[in-house]
């Protein structure tokens, strides 16, 4: 028995339906072939996202997921000229010179020519579950399971057979008309010159018709197809056929595997099926033109999913038979899967691989075949890889960068190697290359690379120079490079990854080679002021030559493979602000030098190429697969899959949020809590309206009274002086009652602290030095302010740099510039390093340390900024190589909102000499109270414990250089070290450290000093 379901599928001249998914998972895609008389063959782009096709005469239709119908070709009747409103489309149909749509209320539109009625749709225009354009006359199948017919009546094919009840389907040809019954059995009627309408018996488990004037075609229920009267054989075996659909003369049928086959007249070439011959799940015939729909369905039987009752529950589309949150029409394993297209790119590795989403397409271009550098440009459209041949191109390359530009809907390339070093700017229009000539970053590769859609800036860090490794942080808006950073606030990286995360509107960037060939592990953000190191608890293993790309579905910035001295990982890690989790450990092989985009329109991950155990590759994957009608929601969360207004599968409530159905504040069909195109909500104004809901006119998901992009130049009520990113106006909640910080006497949402419209005229509170629109009385440091660092409680200590700061509650930085060194460290002079971390420890090394031991906070010198308030540590004791008698040094202090390469943000220099240094010979007892030059000789007595209880510290004997401030981990532990015999002349060593008058190292400081 057939069950009527609403809205059948049948084949016909007109209409085949095909309810699938959008071209991410299962293309939806249309294939057209046969005569192109009239265009009928010319399918609109974008070529996607179609669920349904039907051929008239010599004109095409296309059903779109979002209920709109496209057509072309022959519009001599206006059957091309869709009637607006253009929406709520659930079937299309195909006749002569009129075309017909049936609207998911049950109401029939009609259009194109209707010199015989066959556009006056019978009252009530209601109901309708099914529609069948022939050549002059119409058919709507009712909810009753009745039928109408109207338009030219000829030869009877309105004369539907009694009893007019009972039918699931319908179908008509040029002057027959088709009704299939609820027992399986077929009626026909209208013209019979050659039989046409007398059924062959038995009459019974048929499940689909279609037929011309001097055949019909009918489909059983095993798969075989009968035909009446005579016709073309039908292809061997006649079995595993899924579709049918008649043409004039001509026949095509789906077969179970996806396959197509035709018979019949081919003098148009309407037979010849394009290749590949595979993936289709719907098809339809004109006069002389054939269509076919690529969009698999989900679970691979070949029944469309909006009509599948093969999934369990009996809510078509709707179940979760196994309670995993995937609707069954669509369930598939959310894991890697290899495609295998017929052609690809060659095997590579070190190339270049964005997405573009105003073409919706994939870009790969350049990379390293084993042999030679390429420079081929090719794009994958999300079923097929094409080369493209621009007039223009980049010259052959690997190891260069690639970003998509969104605002201006462009790729943009930059560096890589194509024999030497090169610093090119290419944009890639979808068309050809365009070299963008503009002074910039030296000439580079393996650097990171990504593009700031919230500040519509590509961001270049570091990379492999001529010299070495890069340090600097560059940005490019189209037409200037701007350098942003170049004060080693990363740590001269190079073969890093980076990806832009738009969720929270950071670069994220991971790992990479240090220049002494250590691999890192670190996770660094740039907000497009500073590099920051989040605090995270766990991550993944150091690596180098991996990829990112931001998963706008999943919300978190993926990274797949890398390496390591011995080998190449395999993992997929995802990273979300505060935790990296394993997506999979499965999929691709372990290999580095691969490229990764996502392409938005599939929700896809897609990779391709790389190297595995030194060989490169061409193989292709893809990860995705959960968002079964491609609107970019997962489909556990979507509000638009509803049957009937009622979400989906009763499912238990999503990871995201409380329920799937708990509201949909902007309209779009999306549970607010699930709507990955606006995020988490947030109520920044505390009025019970998520912000994505409040006016956002720039449309970037923050309400305007809280968006600091939103605010014109100069507005004071974009301040952020607690730079927490939240404007002051939207800030006074965070503030504890009562304190005085948050008054705001002038009643404007600006705490009066860090407001200038709130300063009396020459106060110097409201004075803003530095012009960044923050009065100075809101920074801890300004240029031209008074010395941030207290002079009254320097002290000179051996081989330390001694002093105490001030500024409480200040987020600061501390400089040191060596600027006068003696000897041979003079040539360390005019470096600039930063205070860096400070620890707690023992005054005392020696073996009678009392309990609890003296302490105090030291610090090292080191190459990478450190933020923090250093006034509530104290005195610090800053040590390190480069620090020696007799030197001077200037410290400074600078706000960490400042930027480190402005002279003008420091405060002014606080001038230190150093005065003494350490030494051993044989044994202090004869040390008196005044301090001589050292010989520089180290001599090792003979009484190894009485030598060393001398170290401890005793009325006028020296400070001492500290066994446990020499070295970091893994060289010795920062801890105190108790001395033994084993290890007595490392001991020494490590108590003197570097004495002057010994050389200092021949590398550079930065490179001596303990870097993290």
């Amino acid at each position: 028995m057939i069950r009527r379901t609403g809205l059948a599928g049948c084949a016909m001249l007109g209409a085949m339906l095909a309810f699938g998914a959008a071209r991410g998972q299962e293309m939806g895609s249309i294939v057209a072939w046969g005569s192109n008389e009239y265009g009928q063959l010319d399918v609109p782009l974008p070529n996607r996202d179609f669920v349904a096709v039907a051929a008239g005469l010599a004109h095409s239709l296309g059903l779109k997921a979002d209920g709109s119908i496209v057509a072309w070709g022959w519009n001599a009747s206006g059957q091309c000229d869709v009637p607006a409103p253009n929406v709520g489309f659930v079937e299309i149909s195909g006749g002569e010179g009129h075309s017909l749509g049936l609207k998911s209320d049950g109401t029939i539109v009609a259009w194109g020519t209707n010199s015989f009625g066959e556009c006056d749709v019978p009252t009530p225009n209601a109901d309708f579950v099914a529609v069948a354009a022939g050549w002059g006359h119409s058919l709507g199948l009712r909810s009753n399971g009745s039928i109408e017919v109207w338009g030219k009546c000829g030869w009877g094919r309105c004369d539907v057979p009694i009893p007019n009840t009972d039918f699931v389907a319908v179908a008509a040809g040029p002057w027959i008309s088709f009704g299939l019954k609820d027992n399986g059995s077929l009626e026909a009627w209208g013209y019979n010159d050659q039989g046409s309408c007398d059924v062959p018996a038995p009459n019974s488990d048929f499940t689909a018709m279609g037929g011309e004037m001097n055949f019909s075609v009918g489909l059983k229920g095993d798969g075989s197809i009968v035909q009446w009267p005579s016709f073309t054989p039908v292809p061997e075996p006649n079995l595993d056929f899924a579709r049918i659909a008649v043409g004039i003369g001509f026949v095509l049928g789906v077969r179970n595997d996806g396959s197509l086959e035709s018979w019949g007249a081919n003098q148009q070439g309407q037979l010849d099926i394009p290749a590949p011959n595979a993936d289709f799940v719907a098809a339809s015939a004109g006069w002389e033109h054939g269509l076919g729909l690529r969009a698999r369905d989900c679970n691979n039987n070949l029944v469309l999913d909006s009509v599948d009752e093969a999934n369990c529950g009996g809510r078509l589309g709707c179940s979760d038979c196994n309670a995993n949150l995937v609707l069954d029409a669509c369930e598939c394993v959310r894991d890697w899967g290899q495609r295998t297209p017929v052609t690809t790119p060659t095997a590579r590795r070190g190339h270049g691989m964005v997405y573009d989403a105003q073409r919706d397409e994939t870009v790969l271009f350049g990379g390293y075949d084993g042999v030679d550098r390429l420079g081929d440009t090719w794009v994958w459209d999300g079923s097929t890889w094409t080369e493209r041949f621009p007039v223009t191109s980049p010259s052959p390359r690997s190891a260069h960068g690639m970003v998509y530009d969104s605002l201006r809907q462009v790729a943009v390339l930059f560096g890589g190697s194509d024999g030497t070093l090169s610093d090119e700017t290419w944009e890639w229009d979808g068309v050809t290359w365009t070299q963008i000539v503009a002074a910039g970053p030296s000439p580079r590769n393996q650097f990171g690379f990504a593009f700031d859609s919230s500040r519509n800036v590509s961001v270049l860090y570091g990379g492999l120079v001529s010299a070495g490794r890069e340090d600097d942080t560059w940005e490019w808006d189209g037409s200037v490079w701007t350098l942003r950073d170049s004060a080693g606030m990363a740590g001269w990286l190079a073969k890093q990854a980076m990806a832009f995360d738009s969720a929270r509107n950071v670069v994220v960037m991971y790992g990479g080679e240090r220049p002494n060939g250590f691999l890192r592990y670190d996770t660094w953000e740039w907000d497009g002021s500073s590099w920051t190191h989040p605090g995270l608890a766990a991550w993944p293993s150091a690596r180098r030559h991996h990829s990112m790309a931001y998963h706008t579905m999943d919300g978190r910035v993926w990274m797949f493979g890398g390496s390591w001295g011995a080998g190449e990982y395999q993992e997929t890690w995802s990273y979300d602000g505060a935790t990296w989790s394993v997506v999979s450990s499965s999929g691709p092989s372990a290999r580095d030098l691969t490229a990764m985009a996502y392409d938005a329109a599939a929700a896809e991950m897609v990779l391709f190429g790389g190297r595995s155990a030194g060989i490169n590759n061409d193989e292709m994957w893809v990860h995705g697969c959960s968002d079964c009608n491609g609107n970019i929601q997962w489909d556990f969360c979507d509000i638009t899959a509803d049957d009937g207004g009622v979400c989906i599968g009763d499912y238990p409530a999503p990871p995201e949020g409380p329920g799937p159905c708990s509201g949909d504040c902007q309209s779009n069909g999306i549970p607010d809590e699930c709507d990955i195109g606006v995020g988490t909500s947030n109520d920044c104004q505390l009025d019970g309206v998520p912000d994505e809901c409040e006016p956002d006119c720039n449309a970037n998901q923050i309400a305007d009274e809280c968006d600091i992009a939103d605010c014109p130049p100069g507005d004071l009520s974009c301040q952020d002086c607690n730079v927490n990113q939240i404007p002051d106006a939207c800030d006074l909640a965070a503030c504890t009652p009562g304190d005085p910080a948050c008054d705001d006497c002038n009643v404007n949402e600006i705490p009066d602290e860090c407001d200038i419209s709130n300063c009396p005229s020459g106060e110097l509170a409201c004075e803003d030095c530095s012009g960044n629109g923050i009065p100075d009385g809101c920074e801890c440091v300004s240029g031209g302010g008074a010395a941030p660092l207290s002079e009254a409680t320097v002290v000179a200590k051996n081989r330390y740099l001694s002093f105490d700061t001030s500024n409480v509650g200040c987020y600061s930085a501390l400089r040191v510039t060596l600027t006068d060194l003696p000897g041979d460290y003079a040539g360390w002079n005019g470096h600039t390093m930063w205070v860096s971390g400070p620890r707690v420890v023992t005054e005392l090394s020696g073996i009678d340390d009392p309990v609890p031991a003296p302490t105090f906070t030291a610090a090292s010198l080191s190459c990478v900024q450190d933020c923090r308030d250093w006034s509530a540590l104290g005195l610090i004791d800053v040590f390190g190589e480069g620090i020696v008698p007799g030197a001077v040094y200037d410290v400074q202090a600078i706000d960490c909102g400042c930027d480190p390469l402005d002279e003008g943000g420091y405060s002014a220099a606080l001038q230190i000499t150093t005065s003494r240094y350490g030494d051993i010979v044989d044994s202090f007892d004869s040390i008196a109270c005044s301090w001589t030059e050292p010989n520089g000789v180290v001599s090792i007595p003979f009484d190894t414990v009485a030598d060393v209880e001398k170290f401890i510290n005793e009325p006028c004997s020296p400070r001492k250089a500290r066994a446990d401030l020499v070295g970091v981990p893994p060289h010795r532990a920062c801890v105190d070290q108790k001395i033994s015999v084993s290890d007595y002349v490392d001991t020494v060593d490590a108590f003197r450290g570097k004495a002057y008058p010994f050389s200092p190292s021949a590398v550079d400081p930065c490179d001596a000093l303990p870097c993290p």
